[in-house]
């Protein structure tokens, strides 16, 4: 099957391209760490890292740009970014059947625009700069916790029926916690006529309180639409009081165990059977709130975090719902 054929004669629909004189991001990493053994075996480990990036790219989109081209979206190379993070990780490897690692995270990413994608658009520098747009990553998550241990299981007895029926089997537990996510709350509005919707935000109302308390709400809080004024035409060239990325979503926290027993069939084959219980306490975690004021959801959350990630099944994301799962591997 032939493609359709191009039309290279003008008017141009759209073009995709790189900026004159764009030049390639790069980013400074540093980093120091000291690691401390105690009793025989285990480890502790705290870190400091960072990281700056600078020439990020960032997708400005112009409409109507002339009668020959109804849409230019053009990568420059004027975003930024700062990471901060304390870094402490806990090892305690395999001794006396119990293994352990875990670890914590303080961080702070700050950065102009999270992503550079030709469905991430940014207003012309000329419009409205970049630096207003300073703020929290979108992936930002100041607080972050795992840890996994496994222990095996062993029966000391002499009695050799209760050794075949109650020996070989161990426990393996995976527990997760992370702190809220960012959310950049906008008007759904094209005040600049830049020919879409993603870009302004409101203005905030003095003496309103950005989050309620809300039983009936998905994780009891939502955003308060009496905080944001987005009825108020903002003026040419000028951004809502709100910045970028400042309210926050919801925490998440996650058990998953596993209990599994090991068979010896011969001297090189074994039979393992194992069952995996994910988020075994179906503690419920939403994704972020709805972000638009206009959007009559907005300020709730309409599905949970499992959904919201996309990608893997949300059986077996971090805040799905309680799922389990058997099966049988054969180890030879």
């Amino acid at each position: 099957m032939q493609p359709p054929p191009v039309n290279l004669n003008p008017p141009y629909s759209r073009v995709f391209a790189y900026s004159t004189g764009f030049q390639l991001p790069y980013t400074l990493q540093y980093n120091f760490t000291l690691e401390q053994g105690f009793g025989s075996r285990d480890t502790l480990a705290m870190a400091y890292v960072g990281a700056s990036g600078w020439r990020l790219g960032r997708v400005e989109s112009l409409r109507n740009v002339n009668a020959s081209f109804r849409r230019i979206d053009a990568v420059r190379d004027n975003a930024s970014s700062n990471y901060n993070a304390m870094q402490v990780q806990y090892r305690h490897p395999l001794s006396r059947d119990l293994q352990v690692l875990a670890s914590y995270t303080f961080s702070k990413s700050l950065d102009t625009v999270s992503e550079e994608s030709q469905n991430n658009f940014q207003a012309p520098a000329a419009r409205l700069s970049p630096n207003a747009d300073r703020g929290p990553s979108s992936f930002d998550v100041r607080h972050g916790f795992t840890a996994a241990g496994s222990y095996s299981i062993r029966l000391r007895s002499t009695n050799t029926l209760a050794r075949a029926f109650l020996s070989g089997y161990a426990i393996d537990g995976t527990v997760r916690a992370m702190s809220a996510r960012p959310v950049n709350v906008v008007t759904g509005r094209d005040p600049f006529g830049l020919g879409f919707t993603t870009v302004a935000r409101p203005d905030v109302v003095a003496g309103q309180p950005l989050y309620l308390d809300d039983a009936n709400a998905p994780g009891g809080r939502r955003f308060n639409p009496a905080a944001f004024d987005s009825a108020t035409p903002l003026a040419a060239g000028r951004q809502g009081t709100l910045g970028r990325n400042v309210l926050r979503g919801f925490g998440a926290s996650q058990l998953d165990l596993s209990l599994r027993r090991q068979f010896r069939l011969s001297e090189r084959l074994s039979l393992q059977g194992r069952v995996d219980a994910y988020n075994i306490f179906n503690h419920p975690s939403f994704d972020n709130p709805v972000a638009i004021t206009r959007d009559a959801n907005f300020g709730r959350a309409i599905q949970t975090l499992a959904s919201g990630l996309g990608g893997l099944s949300a059986l077996y994301q971090v805040g799905g719902p309680r799922s389990l799962q058997m099966a049988l591997k054969l180890v030879f």
